[in-house]
């Protein structure tokens, strides 16, 4: 029973780096963006309706205008409630991984 024990712990240590490697890295604006898919579409993807799909917008453009809207500079019903708690490095990450996005 012992030796057992050893040579599963053996494994699985072994096993560690390979499991730590393959896990898939998220990035901030990938994880910040889960939030808006309920309105605008998995993956900002055109899903019908009046609400803008996000997937493709240029980064600077969609930048601008978030931090626009989280000002109040530019007026919305959600938006600029929705956008204060993120921080402008992060809504620049959520408007770069929208612009990497096809539509």
């Amino acid at each position: 029973m012992k030796y057992s024990k050893h040579l599963m712990m053996t494994i699985i240590l072994f096993m560690f780096p390979f499991v730590s490697f393959a896990a898939k890295q998220i990035s901030t604006g990938a994880l910040g963006a889960t939030t808006c898919f309920s309105c605008h579409g998995p993956e900002g993807k055109f899903i019908g309706g009046k609400i803008t799909p996000l997937a493709g917008f240029p980064e600077e453009f969609m930048t601008q205008q978030l931090l626009k809207m989280k000002s109040g500079q530019r007026k919305t019903t959600i938006m600029g409630r929705h956008l204060k708690i993120f921080s402008e490095s992060e809504i620049k990450a959520i408007a770069k991984y929208f612009a990497t996005l096809k539509p």
